[in-house]
């Protein structure tokens, strides 16, 4: 089925997909309610991206559990080592990398997914490319939208605090 998902195919995958999704979010994050809050803002998140998903969507929706996890630890925690990333190097008290990471919450959840999965994840672009089912070219105009839009959002937050 190359068509766009349809409102009863999400329905059908989310519930297929939570519990895998929870027991994943729970290993990262150590407590239940706090895996199940991720879960949560990952489904709503893919909710807002209805229209570009395809089935199955397992792939984009484990990698976007993994990245709540670590914005969760990295916010709640000083030091916490994860497949390899040692989060301290992403220092809380670093208020820019902050600062823009909260303005990514802002962007479009296209935007916001596809420069979340390019710039944190650091995923080649033909990878994001395939996981979303779209033409190279499409990810990559979508990446200049939301660098573009973020930068816009820096400067205006930029401003707002004098610097």
């Amino acid at each position: 089925n190359s068509g766009k998902m349809t409102v009863e195919e999400f329905q059908t995958e989310a519930q297929r997909l939570t519990p895998q999704l929870r027991q994943k979010a729970l290993y990262y994050v150590g407590d239940i309610a706090s895996a199940q809050d991720i879960v949560q803002d990952v489904l709503l998140h893919l909710w807002q991206l209805l229209n570009e998903l395809h089935v199955p969507m397992d792939g984009l929706a484990l990698i976007m559990v993994r990245n709540e996890c670590l914005m969760h630890l990295r916010n709640h925690r000083k030091s916490v080592e994860i497949e390899g990333h040692d989060i301290a190097e992403h220092s809380t008290d670093n208020t820019m990398a902050d600062m823009v990471l909260s303005l990514l919450k802002e962007l479009p959840p296209m935007q916001q997914t596809v420069m979340r999965l390019r710039h944190i994840d650091e995923m080649p672009i033909r990878d994001i490319a395939k996981l979303l089912n779209k033409e190279e070219t499409a990810i990559r105009k979508t990446l200049s939208r939301g660098r573009k839009t973020l930068k816009g959002f820096i400067l205006e937050k930029m401003k707002e605090i004098n610097i």
